[in-house]
């Protein structure tokens, strides 16, 4: 787990789950997919965290962990995200909505304000 996650990446999972993506993508595009998203299902410690942490590598990525407050795991949990994401009422789509566009949108706007700093 923890104790693990700075040693070498082993195996060919990491490429397969960027060639999973590229084809998600695909499929989204021809209209044959309702969404770019899949699930990544395994027991607790298997390493999902960690491939998705490899993926960001190779990939552009937005990675947060959503895990309530107190709530034992690793890596450890994004507090201030989960409790944005979670702030509405339980029944309110249209606002989680727009807390998760909101999320997402000021994450790649930051994204591109930092790159554009840097290249001063």
């Amino acid at each position: 787990m923890k104790y693990d996650w700075d040693d070498p990446f082993l195996g060919c999972s990491r490429e397969l789950l960027i060639q999973r993506l590229r084809e998600s993508d695909y499929q989204f595009r021809l209209d044959r997919q309702y969404s770019k998203i899949f699930d990544t299902i395994q027991s607790t410690g298997m390493g999902k965290s960690r491939l998705v942490h490899e993926v960001c590598f190779q990939i552009m990525s937005v990675c947060f962990v959503l895990r309530r407050t107190g709530e034992a795991g690793f890596p450890l949990g994004d507090d201030e995200v989960y409790a944005f994401l979670t702030g509405g009422a339980a029944d309110d789509y249209k606002d989680a909505h727009l807390r998760a566009t909101a999320l997402l949108g000021a994450t790649f706007t930051l994204g591109k304000w930092l790159s554009l700093s840097e290249g001063m």
